[in-house]
């Protein structure tokens, strides 16, 4: 063990005291004094107007190539008035279907027939044709629409795709007649309601 004792402690405490907190409290950053501003009372897309349409199509040689459908998009949005980017979701569904047409044959009469008459065979042969089933949403403000009231609007469509100059440009263009009962309904928005019309109130500026 070492033969030194220990020193003997200061018998007088330290002469310096502690020194003093600062006086000046820490200031945090002042937040905005001004309130969030009072949002738009009216409700988002107050006048969105959605017809969904369902039409067929029947009597095509063939089903539509994508140039062909592109083509009828275009034509219908002409018929109603609308730009073809108003049509949503537009597609065409096409089925083939198979019908008989019946014909009767005169073949020369038998060698033997005492009355010289010709010998009838009835024959069939299967033709096919082809359905096209479009079904699209058309979407418009009620303004661009040049109706009063969605409803009308709705009509307007189900009069329009059953025009007669209509049913003979798509006829001229396909070789296809238009279903005269198309399924047309007018769906039912419901607009997102109005926010608040307080503002939050003023943020504390007292600093922490």
């Amino acid at each position: 063990p070492s033969q030194l004792p220990t020193p003997l402690p200061s018998a007088s405490p330290s002469q310096l005291p502690t020194p003093a907190p600062s006086h000046i409290p820490t200031i945090s950053p002042m937040p905005t004094a001004a309130p969030t501003p009072v949002r738009s009372l009216n409700p988002t897309t107050a006048d969105t107007i959605t017809v969904s349409v369902s039409l067929g199509l029947a009597g095509a040689a063939a089903c539509p190539s994508d140039a062909q459908s592109i083509l009828l998009m275009n034509q219908v949005a002409a018929a109603l008035g609308v730009s073809a980017g108003a049509l949503k979701g537009f597609s065409v569904l096409c089925t083939e279907e198979v019908a008989r047409r019946r014909r009767l044959l005169l073949l020369p009469a038998p060698s033997g027939a005492t009355d010289g008459a010709a010998a009838p065979i009835d024959t069939a042969r299967a033709l096919a044709t082809y359905s096209w089933a479009l079904d699209f949403d058309v979407v418009v403000s009620l303004a661009a629409s040049g109706e009063a009231e969605p409803a009308a609007f709705e009509g307007k469509v189900a009069t329009s795709l059953a025009d007669p100059a209509f049913l003979s440009v798509v006829f001229t263009a396909f070789g296809a007649t238009v279903d005269s009962s198309p399924r047309i309904t007018l769906q039912t928005r419901h607009p997102t309601s109005a926010p608040s019309p307080v503002p939050t109130p003023f943020p504390v500026i007292a600093p922490t």
